[in-house]
């Protein structure tokens, strides 16, 4: 069954299990709800029953990556209007951007718990 009513609900997509957790936490501290997955085939496979608000996604990612789940959940009509936030771990950091290729990094702190 398509869940459509949780408006709050996020989605982030990556390999990386510190990823996932320092994100969820920030993400969480917003009030916002959170699920995510391992892989762009998880997130393919998620948004057959689920439509989050958005999406976070590494575009960095074993198997399928990140621009070729986009491209997927961009051709999809059912799909196609959520947003989705491009981002890759480097150095340290988070380099986000919309996927229009304008980025900014965000340098995760000591003291963030992760």
């Amino acid at each position: 069954m398509l869940r459509t009513d949780d408006f709050n609900r996020l989605l982030i997509v990556d390999d990386s299990p510190t990823a996932r957790a320092l994100l969820s936490k920030k993400l969480f501290e917003q009030g916002l709800e959170v699920d995510t997955v391992r892989s762009a085939g998880e997130a393919i496979d998620y948004l057959c029953d689920n439509r989050p608000k958005a999406i976070f996604m590494d575009y960095q990612m074993p198997g399928m990556d990140g621009l070729q789940a986009l491209k997927a959940i961009k051709s999809n009509p059912a799909t196609a209007l959520i947003p989705v936030m491009m981002y890759t771990s480097q150095e340290g950091g988070l380099h986000i951007g919309p996927g229009t290729g304008t980025w900014c990094y965000w340098r995760a702190a000591k003291n963030d718990g992760v």
